[in-house]
């Protein structure tokens, strides 16, 4: 299997936050919105050694977010180096698979320093919660509580996310078994000369 890519959309607001990253609503109308995109290692092993939860390490290999902005340009956000998937079962006593990101993101313009982010979710469904979520799992997500940089925002997942999965390279032949064919076609030449 491949690595898994997500995409979907975001929004910020007052209403069910702190205001986004200008922060200059007055009625909770302010809502600042984006797209995001991730990819993530479905193989990363469980590092955690509780039965409830699950630590994946640097199972996040590509992270980037863009938020729109009232009077400023966009904010562009990709990730530093990798980020790590966070797997509860039941941490609130509802029965549901709480699932979270944690990484680092710069914002291209500079706008807003390095910063660690998190994004929280959770599906009602038991599964196992040692083990990286499958691609069934993202159908039924709910976002909740998430940011960074001084922006919370509870409900910030503003669409069912698409699932894709981006497929592993067809490794290239090593170096020494490309001369070895070759040294082979050589000598079939030269034998049929003989012949």
């Amino acid at each position: 299997m491949g690595l898994v890519k997500l995409t979907g959309q975001v929004g910020f607001s007052c209403f069910t936050g702190t205001g986004g990253f200008e922060q200059n609503c007055s009625a909770g109308e302010h809502v600042e919105r984006g797209s995001f995109s991730l990819v993530y290692d479905p193989s990363i092993r469980d590092t955690d050694p509780g039965s409830s939860s699950g630590l994946f390490r640097g199972a996040i290999k590509s992270f980037t977010m863009t938020v729109s902005q009232v009077d400023r340009p966009d904010l562009s956000f990709s990730l530093v180096e990798s980020g790590d998937f966070y797997r509860d079962f039941d941490t609130d006593g509802s029965g549901s698979d709480w699932l979270r990101w944690n990484m680092m993101l710069d914002e291209e313009h500079g706008v807003v320093g390095r910063s660690l982010f998190s994004f929280g979710m959770y599906q009602q469904a038991w599964g196992n919660p040692n083990e990286m979520p499958s691609i069934d799992f993202w159908s039924g997500v709910t976002g909740l509580v998430g940011g960074g940089a001084g922006v919370n925002e509870t409900d910030w997942l503003n669409s069912s996310l698409d699932v894709g999965i981006i497929p592993n390279p067809v490794p290239a032949p090593g170096s020494l078994w490309l001369m070895l064919i070759g040294a082979g076609g050589v000598l079939a030449q030269r034998l049929r000369r003989r012949d």
